[in-house]
């Protein structure tokens, strides 16, 4: 079995009400761990209706995240893992910045800074050719790109090499329903960040690997199915 990463979307649709659950949400799927976790959902899919909405409340957090020494209880963000993981994520920051996407928040980190700390970054404009678009960052940064209809958000979401973990919001049951049915991802969590108990599955699709952790489906991987066949005459 193999977990491989992920370049998760968070969908937020036309009906969702931008509280502040849906938007602390939005901030732990993207800078949970410093960002350092493969189901985080830095691909954030708003509807252009609320976009300016959900931007706003988001930017006004972000720029309130203390990052530090993560025993210190005043971090909400502690420090990327080595120095080379800090110089990858500087470098698809910059890279997000060169191919044109708006930084709203953050940006490259320090050089003469002590520790590896990056900063958390808000990029809007998000386009879904920019290799920050593509590949997985493993870092704090989210990135907003709007969309105009359930079926544009939806390919916006699949159009990516991996299939991990994807997130929905939205009051409408009968759109989650064929959303979360056409969505190529191992996991769809609706309206929560949680994703369940050891009873739950988790796995992924595509190049986010193959098998399941948790859940019965863990255990027949480490299983051997053996067929006795007698015929009596």
């Amino acid at each position: 079995a193999l977990e491989m990463g992920g370049k998760s979307p968070f969908i937020v649709l036309e009906d969702a009400k931008i509280t502040d659950d849906l938007i602390d949400n939005a901030m732990n799927s993207a800078f949970w761990n410093g960002g350092q976790n493969c189901s985080a959902n830095m691909r954030q899919i708003v509807h252009k209706k609320v976009k300016d909405e959900f931007l706003d409340k988001v930017i006004k957090k972000v720029k309130k995240l203390k990052v530090g020494d993560p025993l210190d209880l005043k971090s909400n963000m502690g420090s990327m893992i080595s120095k080379g993981h800090l110089q990858t994520v500087d470098g698809y920051i910059q890279k997000g910045i060169d191919e044109g996407a708006k930084l709203l928040s953050g940006g490259v980190s320090s050089k003469s800074q002590k520790g590896f700390y990056a900063k958390p970054t808000l990029f809007d404009g998000l386009k879904e050719n920019m290799t920050i678009a593509q590949e997985e960052i493993f870092g704090p940064v989210l990135c907003a790109i709007d969309f105009e209809n359930e079926d544009e958000a939806l390919q916006i979401a699949n159009d990516t090499h991996y299939g991990l973990n994807a997130m929905i919001w939205s009051n409408d049951l009968n759109k989650v329903h064929k959303l979360a049915k056409r969505i190529k991802s191992g996991k769809v969590l609706i309206n929560s960040l949680s994703d369940g108990d050891m009873s739950l599955p988790h796995g992924g699709y595509k190049q986010s690997g193959s098998g399941r952790d948790k859940s019965l489906e863990a255990l027949g991987q480490y299983t051997q199915t053996k067929l006795t066949l007698i015929e009596v005459k």
